[in-house]
């Protein structure tokens, strides 16, 4: 299974507008489920969603895909190191578990409604810390089999985030790192919750090639060639997970 940079873009910028903005999630799951919406044998299935979930770990995004049984058949990068930094979540005899049991019985019931016959999302927030405040978003997954069958035990993608700061904070801080003017700065911040070019330009009353414009003198200023690395530098003072390598 292979990703188109389009593809891994929208599935970005969804992610990011949907930690700024809740209500949004369903969209973002959705994102990520149509590429995990994958047909074909049960070995190229976890494949293609074994690459899918790769994918998110250069995001920071903790994400699991777990069966209705709250069993993990597959994780990222970034839920191992979420797993192996964070007591507030674990997994026990291969079951996503939460240290407080009233949080676990939570996402049993979400994945019930995620993998049960009217299938639909649930979001719900979880303290781990004085400070900190993960969202746990579980959406329903259950990609079709070679000749359409359903696989015999429904799946559930569950994504574990931190909210991302607003665009002002965004704003402020990448002007002040990356020397951006003001309506540089805006703009990379818009462009960093999954706003689309033609929806910045319509906001600010300018011409889509007056953002254009503007997006490539960011391009230059921070010297990145591509919008998801523009997203991981807007956002580096406050990853969802900070991924570690070694």
């Amino acid at each position: 299974m292979r990703i188109s940079l389009d593809e891994f873009s929208t599935v970005t910028a969804a992610i990011h507008a949907a930690a700024a903005f809740p209500e949004r999630w369903p969209e973002a799951l959705s994102a990520v489920a149509h590429l995990l919406d994958s047909p074909g044998t049960s070995p190229s299935r976890d494949r293609g969603w074994q690459n899918v979930l790769a994918s998110l770990d250069p995001l920071g995004v903790a994400a699991f895909i777990v069966n209705a049984n709250s069993g993990v058949h597959r994780l990222n990068e970034c839920a191992h190191n979420l797993l192996a930094g964070d007591e507030s979540v674990h997994v026990a005899n291969s079951r996503l578990r939460f240290a407080e049991p009233a949080l676990t019985a939570t996402l049993d019931a979400a994945l019930r409604r995620a993998t049960q016959p009217p299938r639909r999302s649930s979001l719900f927030p979880v303290r781990a810390g004085k400070n900190e405040v993960y969202e746990v978003n579980v959406s329903p997954l259950q990609p079709a089999d070679e000749g359409g069958a359903a696989p015999a035990v429904p799946f559930a993608l569950v994504v574990i985030a931190r909210p991302r700061p607003g665009a002002e904070r965004i704003a402020r801080r990448v002007r002040r790192l990356y020397g951006l003017t003001e309506a540089e700065a805006r703009v990379m911040a818009a462009l960093t919750l999954g706003e689309t070019v033609d929806q910045i330009a319509a906001a600010h009353g300018v011409r889509v090639s007056t953002v254009r414009a503007q997006v490539r003198s960011i391009f230059e200023k921070t010297g990145v060639h591509r919008q998801t690395d523009l997203v991981r530098l807007a956002l580096t003072a406050a990853p969802l997970f900070v991924r570690t390598d070694g």
